[in-house]
């Protein structure tokens, strides 16, 4: 699977946040722009040394939404920085 993901590929039938599904090929994975500025943020924000259930939290505050409109959660934020971007 990691070589899928390294090469690109689909792995689950959702893309991880920043990410979006190839409009001209549904087996990759693309950029999303919108939220790769999110994802930058987040990257951020850990590198100051704010834990992900304060950074979850203060982008909640904010009224940020996830990709998925959802309020997010020291997981998802855990999860974006684990993968670097």
């Amino acid at each position: 699977m990691r070589t899928q993901q390294k090469a690109g590929k689909r792995v689950s039938y959702h893309a991880p946040f920043g990410w979006k599904v190839d409009p001209e090929d549904s087996t990759r994975l693309v950029r999303d722009e919108g939220e790769q500025r999110l994802v930058r943020r987040v990257l951020a924000l850990a590198g100051t040394g704010m834990s992900p259930w304060r950074i979850a939290h203060e982008l909640t505050q904010k009224g940020v939404k996830t990709g998925r409109g959802k309020a997010w959660t020291a997981t998802t934020v855990a999860k974006i920085i684990r993968r670097g971007g």
